[in-house]
């Protein structure tokens, strides 16, 4: 099974799932990513430092895209009004759930506005932007290096 996924998006067939691969398959998940992201995926999954994905690297990969499937679970949960961005009040009524604590509406925009959630500044967070977050900060304790 493993063997047939990667060779899903191994497209080239030279053994390796290169980057322009990876923003494929991320797109397959409906995932628009950008260069930082990709740099932030194969900082997860590219062991040896080749900017590559091999086929002994690929237990990351499959981690990497789980994690990817996972936050865009969570993003859809934060979303409740399917509008493409979270909103203070959506942040507000979800805290609890993903982070065990109640936040204010101060606390929630504070956090939706920082430059770091919000890249292009537009007072919104999207479903883009909330990957490219949660993914740097899971990435560090999810299996990756």
């Amino acid at each position: 099974m493993a063997a047939a996924v990667f060779e899903k998006y191994d497209t080239n067939n030279d053994g390796t799932i290169s980057r322009g691969e990876i923003k494929n398959a991320l797109k397959d998940l409906g995932v628009t990513p950008t260069e930082k992201m990709l740099d932030q995926f194969l900082a997860f999954c590219d062991e040896n430092n080749d900017g590559k994905v091999g086929r002994e690297e690929f237990e990351y990969f499959a981690k990497a895209m789980e994690q990817v499937r996972g936050l865009q679970q969570m993003y859809a949960e934060l979303d409740a009004d399917g509008d493409g961005n979270i909103s203070v009040k959506e942040l507000c009524d979800c805290s609890y759930k993903f982070w065990k604590q109640q936040f204010t509406e101060e606390k929630a925009k504070e956090m939706l506005t920082c430059a770091e959630a919000d890249l292009d500044q537009d007072g919104r967070v999207s479903a883009d932007e909330f990957l490219q977050l949660m993914f740097k900060d899971r990435a560090s304790y999810c299996g990756g290096k």
